[in-house]
């Protein structure tokens, strides 16, 4: 009897088939271990322990408090450089406002005296109605003192004058103020000094009081309206274009001098 034929044989032939198929199956999924385990090692992920985490933040800490020490130390640093650049520009603004308020010394400031277009718009007769009208019997008054011999000329006391644009918060019906420049200090001085008694007289029968102050710059001005709003402080004025002022509370009734800058 012959040899079963195994060459022949379907049942066979088929088993090894299957084999083959899972050996495949089972290499590749050893494959895919290996490459999720990181190549090797038994195919397993290494976990960071609680002390690689701490290093870890340990480090991150140091990292960022190293980095908020530099910021804050520059911050410092541009901090003092705006204070000394700020105190610099402050000294320059006290300097510049020193020297225009030096030349505006030898100018007034002349409120609410009426013009005529014919003077408002001619410098000459603009003068001569000031000094007909307010400076000359100002300067009378200081001639009675023995304070100057003699009253000058309009063309010897006044170097120039013109009026200036209304202000926007001046009151109804008022006038233009009235810029006037001496050639002598003294001589403006005496007319600041001896004002009050020939202006009350001419106000008596004017609408609108007529008064006179000194020319002060912006920064000057402003200080002064600021200190008059001051509860402590009883009075303030200026001279020479310098803020004079005194305290309600001083029994001495001592004048102080308020420094800008």
């Amino acid at each position: 009897m012959p040899p079963p034929n195994t060459r022949n044989n379907p049942s066979q032939n088929s088993k090894p088939g299957k084999q083959d198929h899972k050996k495949s199956e089972d290499d590749a999924q050893q494959d895919d271990d290996s490459s999720l385990g990181g190549g090797g090692g038994g195919g397993e992920d290494v976990v960071p322990t609680n002390q690689d985490l701490f290093k870890f933040m340990q480090t991150m800490k140091s990292d960022i408090l190293k980095s908020i020490n530099q910021q804050a130390a520059t911050i410092n640093e541009l901090t003092l450089e705006c204070k000394t650049l700020r105190e610099e520009v402050n000294n320059l603004k006290s300097i510049q406002n020193t020297q225009e308020q030096r030349q505006r010394n030898y100018s007034v400031r002349l409120f609410n005296l009426p013009l005529t277009d014919n003077q408002r718009n001619n410098t000459s007769n603009l003068i001569q109605h000031v000094y007909n009208k307010v400076l000359k019997p100002i300067l009378q008054v200081c001639v009675n003192n023995k304070e100057i011999n003699s009253i000058p000329a309009p063309s010897e006391l006044i170097e120039y004058g013109h009026p200036l644009k209304p202000s926007k918060n001046a009151p109804p019906n008022s006038h233009s103020p009235i810029i006037l420049r001496f050639f002598s200090r003294t001589c403006r001085l005496l007319v600041l000094k001896n004002k009050r008694q020939i202006l009350e007289g001419i106000n008596r029968s004017q609408p609108n009081r007529i008064f006179m102050t000194e020319d002060l710059t912006k920064l000057n001005y402003n200080r002064l309206m600021e200190l008059s709003k001051v509860d402590k402080v009883e009075r303030c004025f200026t001279q020479n274009g310098k803020i004079k002022f005194s305290l309600k509370d001083d029994p001495d009734k001592k004048l102080y001098t308020d420094t800008i800058g």
